[in-house]
């Protein structure tokens, strides 16, 4: 792994252009710094990573309506301040990732649970993240968590988020846990 962090930035000033791409070619235990910007992809994480934005009024990973924006695969995966939006699920977690000053919003689920986060067999934990507008045209607008443990939730705001069922929240065979 390296010291130096690896530089995202769309603009060509970093060492990649997309996200993606920079963890691709990462190694477990790179810090990843994304620059301000709008990052039009959908992104794998796959390899326990830092993943910093810029803020999330500033660094946007913006989806490209098909799928989910974030997945996150491998355990001990940091995500801090970045928007995600234009998913059928914002992010999806099968890890025990922590994410941190993140917004999730107006993703739409159709056909499927968790328009903005959706959670199976794992236990992340989030911190100082708004989750908002999202909807889901089955269960858990906000999130959907299967297979326990379940999600963690610390200080974070539920705004908006709209299902047919099961309202902002689904459960099914586990347990979330909310600390303000």
């Amino acid at each position: 792994y390296t010291t130096v962090p690896i530089i995202v930035d769309a603009n060509g000033n970093g060492d990649y252009t997309t996200i993606q791409a920079a963890i691709d070619n990462a190694t477990a235990g790179d810090y990843i710094r994304v620059w301000a910007g709008t990052y039009n992809e959908n992104v794998l994480v796959n390899k326990t990573l830092s993943l910093v934005g810029n803020g999330t009024s500033n660094t946007t990973i913006k989806g490209l309506n098909n799928g989910t924006v974030v997945s996150i695969t491998a355990d001990y995966v940091n995500l801090s301040y970045f928007k995600v939006t234009n998913g059928t699920v914002g992010i999806e977690i099968s890890s025990d990732a922590i994410l941190s000053n993140c917004t999730i919003s107006d993703n739409i689920a159709l056909g499927g649970n968790g328009g903005g986060i959706g959670v199976s067999e794992s236990s992340p934990v989030f911190y100082n993240c708004l989750i908002k507008n999202n909807f889901s045209d089955q269960n858990g607008g906000a999130v959907s968590a299967g297979n326990n443990p379940g999600p963690t939730f610390i200080n974070c705001t539920f705004v908006e988020n709209r299902a047919n069922s099961g309202a902002s929240f689904y459960l099914n065979v586990t347990e979330m846990s909310f600390i303000n």
